[in-house]
């Protein structure tokens, strides 16, 4: 926050030297929340004073008034800046013709100024004392008092504090009708003004040249802040389908891992495998989470039908096939009896043509086979295949039986 803060605190001096004074209360005021956060005490109180400077230019003393009041309660406050309060009040209370008020905060601020040696602060107040004792008609209380700050101002060589002591000796010397004196310093009063502005001349120019650049500079300001902001509503919209994509893909992901269930649930369990076979083993390792492949196997009496089965498409396509082979397979098999594979492939392929005769995918869906029979009694086995084969491996020969290209 600090950072930010800082940029906000420059930039309200800069609304300040164009006189913009709205927009340097709401640099102020932003800068102030940013050092509230950050928990910058020595921050805050800068701002709190800049805050009360700027409502006094706008006219606005009883704002004013309490922040600069709120400086006051901070711990721990430096003479200096007890001065710079003080003497800020007593300007306050000035403008709104409270001259005894005036009087005791610009004394409190002289004061503190003498003790610590800000001799800006002892001009600015011994004037504004002055300005006071002019306004309530104590003319040689006001002179001397100018001349305590004008001795102060010369001995520092400083033209910028001597020119408003010069004007209000001529507003004095003119009261008490020295008309001579009253315009020898209304002359150093206008000396020291042009010459002043002549030195001040060339940062005149600068000051145009830097409003010229501030101003495209905060107009490309502007739009970076446009454009941020359409990229951020853009970002947020990006977002929300993100998580909206990521919400269905979580419920579609359960969904599929909750048909994996249903589909293992089809397969042989070790228990039926143990009872229908000896001397075998299983290799089943599915390409997605659900299979459009499967095997199956049951005991018909003393013979065992057994069959591997890979239906059109992988994954839930696949796996929807595969529910349908099985329902098949269980018909034909259990219900009808029956254990020659031929029989039963040719009987599967007519039941499959009828399941998808109402579909438009009747040509594509359907599943590859291969279906054994093993007879206990006499060891025989009997195959068929549609675009399977039956591997028999014995005495280290391997031994193809091919099935058929379709049923």
């Amino acid at each position: 926050y600090k950072g930010e803060a800082e940029c906000l605190n420059i930039l309200g001096g800069v609304y300040n030297f164009l006189k913009d004074y709205h927009k340097r209360l709401e640099c102020n005021l932003e800068c102030l929340a940013l050092r509230e956060k950050a928990n910058d005490m020595k921050g805050q109180l800068s701002t709190y004073n800049n805050i009360g400077d700027t409502y006094t230019v706008m006219g606005d003393y009883e704002n004013a008034i309490r922040y600069f009041n709120i400086c006051l309660t901070f711990p721990d406050l430096t003479t200096h800046i007890k001065a710079i309060v003080n003497h800020n009040i007593g300007e306050v209370h000035f403008f709104k013709k409270e001259f005894e008020q005036a009087l005791t905060y610009f004394e409190i601020g002289l004061n503190y100024g003498i003790e610590s040696n800000y001799w800006q602060i002892i001009i600015a107040s011994s004037a504004m004392k002055a300005d006071v004792f002019i306004t309530q008609g104590e003319d040689i209380k006001a002179l001397e008092i100018l001349e305590y700050a004008l001795d102060i101002a010369q001995r520092k060589k400083s033209k910028k504090e001597q020119i408003p002591l010069f004007n209000l000796f001529a507003k004095v010397y003119n009261n008490l009708a020295n008309f001579e004196k009253a315009f020898y310093y209304l002359n150093l009063h206008n000396q020291y003004r042009d010459e002043l502005e002549k030195e001040n001349s060339a940062q005149k120019l600068k000051k145009i040249e830097f409003e010229f650049q501030f101003k495209a500079i905060t107009s490309e300001t502007e739009e970076i802040k446009k454009k941020n902001k359409q990229l951020t509503h853009a970002f947020n919209q990006i977002e929300i389908q993100r998580n909206e994509i990521e919400t269905k893909n979580i419920a579609i992901t359960d969904s599929i891992h909750y048909a994996k269930r249903i589909q293992l649930a089809i397969l042989p369990n070790e228990t039926k495998l143990n009872t229908c076979l000896e001397n075998y083993f299983v290799f089943y390792q599915p390409k997605d989470i659900v299979s459009g492949d499967f095997y199956w196997v049951e005991n018909i009496g003393s013979k065992v039908v057994f069959a591997i089965i890979d239906c059109t498409g992988h994954g839930v396509p696949g796996a929807f096939v595969s529910l349908i082979a099985f329902n098949l397979l269980n018909k034909v098999v259990l219900e009808h009896k029956m254990t020659s594979p031929k029989k039963i492939l040719t009987t599967l392929n007519k039941a499959m043509i009828n399941q998808f005769k109402k579909s438009e995918s009747a040509i594509s869906d359907g599943f590859d086979i291969g279906i054994c029979c093993w007879d206990k009694t006499n060891h025989s086995l009997q195959f068929a295949g549609a675009n399977h084969s039956l591997f028999i491996a014995s005495n280290s020969e391997l031994m193809e039986i091919k099935g058929t290209k379709s049923s």
